[in-house]
């Protein structure tokens, strides 16, 4: 499937981009890389076991706002995206992903993006890309555990003693893989 994407800034060592998928009609919805959002979810904000968990029910409530590709990477609804921004109270994020196509190509997102982290370059000019992706819309197991292992990864580096327990990650897992 042809996907077109706006590539809005870069982080390292990704880029943050908007991806047009068309899903009925020819008609599309806006997507985003979990992959590129990782960064701003865990490394400019750390989630609390509270809002984990919540994150959780939200995903496993919104089956139809996520698919694969080819190469495993996950991609978030906007929507999905701005209901996770706010539980996170990362709200440019949540007014970026509101934002119009033709605002983002006209640098519109710019400062919300340098209000989201002083490491994220704004993309001075946005343009659209086109790449191909063969997207998978079932959610299994190993999908519902990568979800997982994003927070877990970062509680692990943002808890207090430093220690990173199974029983942690075995908690956190069990709530996504008991949906």
């Amino acid at each position: 499937m042809r996907v077109k994407a706006i590539t809005l800034g870069t982080t390292h060592p990704s880029a943050l981009s908007l991806y047009m998928i068309p899903i009925q009609d020819n008609q599309p919805l806006d997507f985003f890389s979990l992959d590129d959002l990782r960064y701003i979810f865990t490394i400019i904000h750390s989630p609390t076991s509270e809002e984990i968990h919540s994150i959780t029910r939200l995903v496993q409530s919104s089956p139809e706002s996520i698919c694969t590709d080819q190469n495993g990477h996950i991609y978030l609804q906007s929507q999905l995206v701005i209901a996770i921004a706010c539980r996170l109270q990362l709200y440019a994020l949540a007014e970026l992903c509101r934002l119009s196509h033709k605002d983002l190509l006209a640098g519109t997102a710019n400062p919300l993006l340098q209000s989201l982290s002083f490491t994220l370059k704004p993309n001075t000019h946005p343009h659209i890309t086109e790449h191909t992706l063969i997207l998978d819309w079932s959610i299994t197991d190993a999908t519902l555990s990568h979800l997982a292992h994003l927070f877990i990864e970062q509680h692990h580096i943002s808890s207090d003693d430093g220690e990173f327990t199974q029983e942690s990650v075995s908690d956190t897992e069990q709530t996504l893989l008991e949906w």
